[in-house]
């Protein structure tokens, strides 16, 4: 969840801040215990280099490959 967390943060940022984000195997699917994922934050309000890190062959459900690569 610390993925969805710096998201979050980064795109709630006004001034300031880091030089970058890194996102590493995201949390991009629900289940009945993840209600909040990376699509929940406001994406597009990010304004610092932003790298997406993730392994083809994660086993996570709640962080599929794919969904990886929409982002």
């Amino acid at each position: 969840m610390g993925t969805v967390s710096a998201a979050n943060a980064a795109a709630r940022l006004k001034e300031g801040g880091p030089n970058g984000l890194v996102l590493t195997s995201t949390v991009t699917k629900e289940s009945k215990q993840v209600s909040e994922t990376v699509n929940h934050v406001r994406l597009k309000d990010i304004r610092v280099p932003t790298l997406i890190v993730h392994h083809r062959q994660d086993d996570c459900v709640l962080t599929p490959y794919e969904l990886a690569v929409a982002l």
